[in-house]
């Protein structure tokens, strides 16, 4: 699998979505993941999202996290604190290394198509300059525009559901990036493959559950829901 930025922000549903998601009133879940990669444990960790200004703010609901935390919400800008979290190194214990947060929120009610919503997040690890993650990005496009329904199955992921360790993934466009996210938001693996239309990704390492396999291609983006068990 390739490498990947182990302090993140995602957002569900991933990629873009459509206007009945405004008016059915229906929530964006965020997912903060961060490590503590340096070299001592790190005992204070505090989030800070300046949150878009087009999500609205009356409708925050904070959902779950590694660590007893903090949350304050002041004007546009969440805070998550973690006081004491005595946060391990990744040299020192790599599976204790990482922390999450998760929250849903919904887009205010009178977007419309093209308009965008795009957050990221600063990380604080002690006295340290603040990590930034990337970007999400959330955009309400047209039914009608170039990008298909998932419905008409232009990518295809078996078996599913699995019990094994590895599964395949074909598509009718060339792939060019397969990305794998757990349940709890944190992204598994990031692989960039060189314009394949049929691949095995490896899951022997990861455990059961539920995970979404989101499928980059020359002319789509694609998630496919995958349940694995032992």
């Amino acid at each position: 699998t390739g490498s990947y930025d182990p302090n993140s922000k995602e957002v569900f549903p991933l990629g873009d979505v459509y206007p009945d998601f405004i008016t059915n009133n229906e929530n964006l879940e965020y997912v903060i993941n961060f490590q503590n990669t340096g070299t001592d444990t790190a005992f204070t960790v505090i989030l800070i999202d300046t949150l878009s200004s087009n999500l609205d703010l009356s409708t925050f609901r904070f959902i779950s996290s590694s660590h007893d935390v903090v949350v304050n919400l002041y004007e546009n800008v969440l805070w998550f604190r973690f006081n004491q979290i005595n946060l391990v190194d990744s040299i020192m214990n790599e599976p204790l290394s990482h922390g999450f947060v998760k929250f849903s929120i919904q887009p205010l009610s009178t977007l419309i198509i093209g308009d965008v919503i795009e957050n990221n997040a600063a990380i604080y690890f002690d006295y340290n300059v603040p990590v930034i993650t990337n970007t999400t990005h959330t955009e309400i496009i047209t039914n009608t525009g170039c990008r298909p329904f998932a419905a008409e199955n232009k990518v295809k992921v078996y078996p599913n559901p699995c019990n094994g360790g590895r599964i395949s993934v074909k598509s009718e466009s060339e792939i060019t990036r397969i990305v794998v996210v757990n349940i709890a938001g944190q992204i598994i693996t990031d692989e960039f493959v060189n314009n394949i239309t049929e691949t095995v990704l490896d899951m022997s390492h990861n455990g059961s559950g539920v995970y979404f396999i989101k499928i980059f291609t020359n002319n789509n983006i694609e998630t496919v829901k995958l349940l694995k068990s032992e």
